[in-house]
């Protein structure tokens, strides 16, 4: 038993260091939050409640199948039809077996099934629609991680940067060629910069964290994801058709989808309601028996004798027929109508919505590109514009403002670059996802 323990422990402890040391790519979190979110679960667990709500509702076409057992004692004095009275102590129990079963209804047994089975499409949607909400927001979080590891890169260059220029600041003032105020600027601006440097770090953990608890995993110190950066033929734009893009939304867009089976639920509840303005038959067969036995008469019958002589059938057939109900079915067929206006009225907005968030995403998608296009003029610009007040600061010309300011503006426009890099690929990734429902 001992031995069974540690084995398990083990293994236990190989699995925690395996999950430890892998890094998640993009497709990794997807498939993990698709698998493992609780929302999403639910999700299908109503599905499955839905399913059996199905067979329940194709069952409902079989026969009841009941067995009865009654027993009951009369005690008092009774009369007969002469007028005597006397006591009359009884003892009476019957037992049978008794089965119901529908035969007329309109066909709304038929409609119930269908019923039921839209009800299991729209959970189905309901699934759908939960997982496309997730992997957007998984996308997002996964982008923001890599934006934010790309600027921690960018922030160590310029910390490496400014060492550089402390570095020789103390040694061009000790030689006495550059006063002791360049040196503590050198100083400051290198503090700076340690700064920002730890700022984008507790950003990137922050981001991790929050991509992590999106994912609901419990330990997310642990949590790490593929360092893996956004190359430009990534977010090349591409120009697509507007109608195009829109009619191959519409047509894998869960949320739109949706409003057909709502729809048709709902005339099939307007169906169902007018079956009640036709009769009902079902059929009732019965079988079985009845004892009787008379208490302090002096009477005995044969318990068993009596339940065979007293063994009886019974087919029985029950019609009922809707005469007057208050209006109450008419009202109900009235508030389905105007139900249904408003599902189609709804279906149109749904449209409308995924209209603008298409369109929103195409138009970020370009003017994303295009201001990295001219984030990447700029950045070539201070590049060599701080290249120039280098030379000049080396040279006496510029003083150590003049090349921080450089520098800073430098910093920024690389900034500007990445962030508009990675707004680019994300819409680009959205927008793909409407048009498509997948990732790739």
């Amino acid at each position: 038993m001992l031995r069974v323990y540690l084995i398990i422990t083990i293994l236990l402890g190989i699995q925690n260091i395996m999950f430890a040391q892998k890094t998640w790519s993009l497709l990794d979190c997807i498939r993990y939050a698709e698998e493992n979110n609780l929302n999403i679960k639910n999700k299908r667990i109503e599905n499955d409640i839905k399913q059996i709500g199905v067979k329940q509702a194709k069952n409902s076409r079989l026969p009841d199948i009941n067995g009865y057992v009654n027993a009951y004692s009369n005690f008092g004095q009774s009369q007969d039809v002469f007028g005597n009275t006397q006591r009359n102590d009884n003892l009476n129990n019957s037992m049978g077996v008794a089965s119901e079963i529908t035969i007329f209804n309109k066909g709304k047994l038929k409609k119930q099934i269908e019923r039921s089975k839209i009800d299991v499409r729209l959970s189905e949607f309901d699934v759908k629609i939960e997982n496309r909400n997730l992997i957007i927001e998984v996308i997002q979080e996964y982008l923001n991680v890599l934006l934010n590891k790309e600027i921690v890169k960018m922030t160590e260059a310029a910390v490496s940067y400014s060492s550089r220029q402390f570095e020789k600041a103390v040694i061009t003032t000790k030689a006495g060629s550059t006063a002791l105020t360049v040196q503590y600027e050198a100083q400051a601006n290198l503090a700076r910069e340690k700064q920002k440097l730890e700022s984008s770090r507790i950003d990137v953990k922050r981001s991790l964290m929050q991509l992590a608890q999106l994912l609901q995993l419990n330990d997310y110190t642990s949590f790490e994801i593929q360092n893996s950066e956004v190359s430009e033929t990534e977010i090349n734009a591409m120009i697509y058709n507007r109608e195009h893009l829109l009619e191959k939304s519409y047509r894998v867009q869960p949320s739109l989808l949706k409003y057909t089976d709502l729809i048709k639920g709902v005339e099939y509840d307007t169906e169902l309601l007018r079956t009640q303005y036709y009769p009902t038959v079902s059929g009732r067969a019965t079988l079985g028996t009845t004892n009787f036995s008379a208490i302090g008469a002096g009477q005995h019958f044969n318990f068993f004798r009596q339940t065979k002589d007293n063994f009886a059938q019974q087919i029985a057939l029950t019609i009922n027929i809707p005469i007057y109900n208050r209006r109450k079915t008419e009202l109900q067929i009235k508030q389905n109508d105007f139900l249904k206006n408003q599902m189609l009225n709804q279906q149109k907005l749904e449209k409308e919505n995924i209209r603008i968030e298409v369109e929103s995403a195409d138009f970020d998608w370009l003017s994303n590109y295009q201001k990295y296009l001219a984030a990447k003029e700029v950045v070539s610009s201070s590049k060599i514009a701080l290249e120039y007040t280098e030379k000049s600061y080396e040279a006496g010309r510029s003083t150590i403002y003049d090349l921080n300011n450089s520098r800073n503006n430098y910093l920024q426009s690389q900034s500007d670059l990445i962030s508009s890099k990675y707004s680019c690929y994300f819409n680009k990734k959205l927008l793909n996802y409407y048009i498509s429902e997948t990732v790739n």
